[in-house]
């Protein structure tokens, strides 16, 4: 999912990844049921999207990539909380 975001690919996933909920929060990612039914809501929800809704999706996949998961921001993050533990 990272890598994708960091190419500015918009994902498709499921509700079971533990990331889902902040790229989704992004409007970087188009999430559903961990199910059959789930995956066909998926790719119907993805095809119905209209070109410049993909292209804003890209925009924010690589803007959520950047703010979440470019490793210096997640070392600052991590950082962070040790020093909010250790006090």
């Amino acid at each position: 999912m990272v890598e994708a975001l960091a190419c500015g690919k918009p994902v498709l996933i499921s509700d079971q990844i533990n990331i889902y909920s902040d790229i989704e929060s992004d409007d970087a990612a188009v999430v559903e049921n961990d199910s059959l039914e789930g995956t066909r809501q998926l790719l119907e929800r993805w095809l119905r999207l209209q070109d410049n809704e993909r292209q804003s999706m890209s925009t924010n996949a690589f803007a959520c990539y950047q703010k979440r998961y470019l490793p210096s921001s997640a070392a600052t993050k991590f950082i962070m909380a040790i020093k909010t533990d250790m006090k």
